[in-house]
């Protein structure tokens, strides 16, 4: 394994041998590790992760509310007597 020096100046054994992957692409990842563990001010992993998860159960909710008013101005207009 190869050795990478975190943000902090830790030392680190997190890559393999002959893993590709830019220089830009490490920093992110050491930067993301730094916030993981509270090093560092940032959006933790869990953080957006959660964060993620309830705009998408938010989004849901949203098309359930629509189908929801859509259905129900559907059935007002079929049950109303004068409307037939």
């Amino acid at each position: 394994m190869g050795r990478i020096t975190t943000l902090s100046g830790r030392r680190s054994r997190r890559c393999q041998p002959g893993w590709v992957c830019s220089r830009r692409r490490l920093r992110r990842w050491l930067r993301q590790a730094e916030v993981d563990a509270g090093n560092v001010d940032g959006v933790s992993t869990m953080a957006a992760r959660e964060l993620r998860e309830l705009k998408r159960k938010n989004a849901e909710l949203k098309r359930t509310i629509e189908i929801l008013k859509a259905a129900t101005s559907f059935f007002v207009r079929e049950s109303d007597p004068q409307h037939r």
